[in-house]
C-alpha cells in the first residue's frame, strides 16, 4: 500500500541489518480466517484491499509453494537483503506452517517475482 521500492537498498548501502516483520501482513496471507487483530500498517489501506491482495497473490501459487502461510514465509526468506524474518505466530498451527516452511527453503526466483508483481498490483494503491 506505501512504496518503500529502494528501502532494503538504502539499508544494504548504510550496512544496516533489516527485519522482514509481518511477514504473513497480518494474517491475510496466513488465512482467509479473520481473528480481528488484522490491522494495515499504513494508512493507505485498509483490511478490504489487503484480503483483495491475498487473493491476487494466492493466484500466483502452486501445489509446491506450500499453504498460503508457507509460501509467504519462503518469500520473506528468498529476499537476500533481509537480515531476518519475523514471523509473527498466531497459532500453533503457523509454527508447524513456519518450521516446514523454512525446510522447504526458499520460493523458486520466477514466483517470487510472480508474488511481488501481484500484490504490487496499482488497482490495490489508495
Amino acid at each position: 500500500s506505501t512504496d518503500f521500492k529502494g528501502l532494503l537498498d538504502a539499508c544494504e548501502a548504510q550496512d544496516m541489518g533489516t527485519m522482514g516483520i509481518r511477514i504473513f501482513a497480518g494474517g491475510h496471507l496466513a488465512t482467509t480466517e479473520r481473528h480481528g487483530r488484522e490491522i494495515p500498517v499504513t494508512l493507505a489501506s485498509d483490511t478490504a484491499a489487503e484480503e483483495a491482495r491475498a487473493r491476487v497473490v494466492w493466484e500466483t501459487l502452486t501445489p509446491e509453494d506450500g499453504a498460503p502461510a508457507q509460501a509467504a514465509l519462503r518469500f520473506g526468506l528468498g529476499q537476500p537483503k533481509l537480515s531476518t524474518v519475523v514471523v509473527g505466530l498466531n497459532t500453533l498451527e503457523h509454527l508447524e506452517l513456519a518450521i516446514a516452511a523454512e525446510a522447504m527453503g526458499p520460493l523458486p526466483p520466477a514466483r517470487l517475482i510472480g508474488m511481488l508483481n501481484a500484490w504490487s498490483n496499482p488497482a490495490f494503491t489508495a
